[in-house]
Parts: structure tokens; C-alpha cells; sequence
């Protein structure tokens, strides 16, 4: 139980960068993270949410 609400809140921060002033940066790392497929399992991690 404790674990789902953890990933709640997770979701909720990751909710707030995206609608806030870091979403920019964030589009850019994901933009490299594109280009440079040894990366590519975070952005994986990422799309899990």
C-alpha cells in the first residue's frame, strides 16, 4: 500500500515538472536521449508512468 502511494506522489511530481518550467529542459534530454540509443532504458523508465 505504502509502495502505490509513493508512486502517486511520484507521478504527481513528475506531473508538476512537466507542467511547470522544466518542461523545456526535460523535452530536450528526451530529445538527446533519442539520438543516443545507450540511453534509451530511461527513457523507457520514464514511459512507464
Amino acid at each position: 500500500m505504502e509502495t502505490k502511494m509513493q508512486q502517486l506522489w511520484l507521478k504527481k511530481i513528475i506531473l508538476a515538472i512537466l507542467n511547470g518550467c522544466l518542461f523545456w529542459p526535460i523535452l530536450q534530454l528526451f530529445i538527446q536521449v533519442n539520438e543516443f540509443p545507450s540511453a534509451r532504458p530511461l527513457l523507457v523508465f520514464f514511459y512507464r508512468f
